[in-house]
């Protein structure tokens, strides 16, 4: 048996966009925000991927997203473990 990740979460990209439209701010100014808050340094390029693409983030970066948007990282991203036969 293996355990396979999704490595993508569509639904969490258009949920963070949304988060971020709704408070007024570029990738750029998220980016910006995550550093001052010391939570992640985490790029405008990567926060678009994310939002355009459903990449999943490293655990630290969801941890840091969910976190400035007051939500726990379970809340955005359904990445349970798929278990393949």
């Amino acid at each position: 048996m293996s355990s396979i990740q999704p490595s993508r979460d569509k639904a969490a990209g258009r949920l963070l966009r949304e988060w971020r439209l709704d408070r007024g701010l570029s990738p750029e100014a998220l980016s910006w925000e995550l550093r001052r808050a010391k939570l992640q340094s985490v790029s405008g390029k990567q926060i678009r991927r994310i939002e355009a693409h459903g990449v999943i983030p490293t655990p630290r970066v969801m941890f840091a997203l969910a976190s400035y948007f007051d939500a726990r990282p379970s809340e955005v991203w359904n990445t349970a473990l798929r278990v393949a036969a």
